[in-house]
């Protein structure tokens, strides 16, 4: 009865196993096929989650050494930590995704703010008032930094955040241009 108990107890261990494997291996694919995050980043991910899979297949042959009922207790706790791991591991991906999404807004962001400085320019050579304007602008330049500063710190909350201040600085600076032009 024993002999059996630890026989059953063997197939659901790597039963979890498996499935941590397949898990892995579908985010590591998933990781590979993503557009918006660059090749060091992918490749950085990807280290990560071969780790795990090594992790994972280490233990998957102590489960299928083990011979008593507390080697398998103690490898079940591993095979629990284990899931941390990979919670940790699909944090990281979700951050790497989100800051990449960021760091594009912020590109764009810039870019609109060049070509804001440059109709700026024309409507001051055309002899408007633009002192309103170069206020928004200003702004949408403090934001810009701001944006820029809270991302090289890996603050994203706070990054967010400063990229919509910063979007709603460039649509009033939009409507500013167009009711100058």
């Amino acid at each position: 009865v024993e002999k059996r108990k630890e026989e059953h107890r063997k197939k659901v261990l790597l039963r979890l196993i498996e499935v941590q494997v397949k898990h892995f291996k579908n985010i590591q694919e998933r990781v590979a096929r993503m557009p918006n995050i660059d090749e060091t980043l992918k490749a950085r991910l990807k280290a990560e989650i071969d780790k795990v899979l090594a992790d994972l297949a280490a233990l998957k042959a102590k489960v299928e050494a083990a011979k008593t009922a507390e080697e398998l207790k103690a490898l079940a706790k591993q095979i629990h930590d284990n899931l941390k791991q990979k919670r940790e591991v699909v944090k990281k991906i979700v951050e790497a995704i989100t800051s990449a999404h960021l760091r594009n807004a912020a590109d764009r962001a810039e870019e609109r703010v060049k070509t804001a400085e440059a109709k700026i320019a024309e409507l001051k050579t055309a002899g408007k008032d633009v002192t309103e304007l170069e206020k928004l602008i200003a702004t949408a330049k403090e934001k810009l930094a701001a944006a820029r500063a809270d991302l090289s710190r890996d603050s994203l909350g706070d990054a967010k955040d400063a990229l919509k201040e910063l979007y709603e600085a460039l649509k009033e600076l939009a409507k500013g241009v167009e009711d100058e032009d």
